[in-house]
C-alpha cells in the first residue's frame, strides 16, 4: 500500500503508514480477529499528537482490505479520526469474514482441525462472543465522515459486504459516501486505480484541510 501512502504525500499530507504487529520489522503480539492490529493503530494515533507537525484535530484513516476491516473496528472506539476511506474492505461482520475464510479452506481441501486452530471460537461456538467483536454492531459510535469504494469484479472480498456497510450506516444516520466500480478486481487497476486517487485526494482535502 505504500503507493497509496506516497499519493496522500504528494497531496501534501503528513501519512502515518502502518506496520503491524508481526510482521516484518514489527514487534510480535497477539492478534485474535486482528483486534491486535487495531490495537497498534489506536496507540499510533496517540503517538501521531506528539508530532509537532500534526493536525491532531484533523486526522484520517485509509485501509485497503483488511485495513479496511481493522479501520473499521478503530471507528467504533475513538473521536480522533475525522475521516475514513475503506477500499474494498473485509467485512464489519466477523460472523460473514470467519465463514468466508473457512468456506474457502474447505473448497481447497483444508480440514476443520486446521481451521479451528485458526479460529479456536467458530460462529456456531458462541454467537453473542462474535456480535461482541463485530463492528456492525457498534456503528452508532462512529462519528467519522465514512467513504466506501469497492470493485464489483472483487474476487477476494465479496463487494456485498461494502453494500451492507453503505446501509447499516445509512440506518444509523452516519455520513457516508459509497462508490462502486463496475470492472474493478480486488487491487485496481488502470483508470479505476487513478479514479480512487483522485477521490481519495479530493476526499481528504473536504473534510481535513
Amino acid at each position: 500500500t505504500t503507493k497509496y501512502a506516497d499519493a496522500l504525500a504528494r497531496e501534501g499530507f503528513l501519512v502515518l503508514h502502518t506496520n503491524y504487529r508481526n510482521h516484518r520489522g514489527s514487534d510480535t503480539g497477539p492478534d485474535r480477529f486482528r483486534v491486535g492490529y487495531a490495537i497498534d493503530v489506536l496507540n499510533l494515533i496517540e503517538l501521531t499528537k506528539k508530532l509537532p507537525e500534526a493536525n491532531v484535530n484533523e486526522m484520517g484513516m485509509w485501509g485497503h482490505s483488511m485495513g479496511g476491516g481493522i479501520t473499521l473496528r478503530v471507528l467504533t472506539v475513538t473521536d480522533d479520526i475525522k475521516a475514513a476511506l475503506v477500499y474494498g474492505s473485509m467485512s464489519s461482520d466477523e460472523v460473514e469474514t470467519v465463514q468466508r475464510s473457512r468456506d474457502r479452506w474447505q473448497d481447497d481441501g483444508v480440514d476443520i482441525e486446521r481451521i479451528r486452530r485458526a479460529y479456536p471460537i467458530l460462529p456456531e461456538d458462541d454467537p453473542e462472543f462474535y456480535r461482541q467483536i463485530s463492528p456492525i454492531n457498534y456503528l452508532q459510535y462512529v462519528n467519522a465522515v465514512v467513504s466506501i469504494h469497492h470493485g464489483v469484479r472483487d474476487e477476494s472480498v465479496p463487494y456485498v459486504w461494502s453494500e451492507r456497510l453503505r446501509d447499516e450506516l445509512t440506518k444509523v444516520g452516519k455520513s457516508v459516501e459509497f462508490f462502486p466500480y463496475a470492472d474493478q478486481p480486488h487491487n485496481f487497476v488502470g483508470g479505476g486505480y487513478d479514479s480512487l486517487i483522485t477521490r481519495t485526494n479530493e476526499f481528504f482535502n473536504r473534510y481535513l484541510k
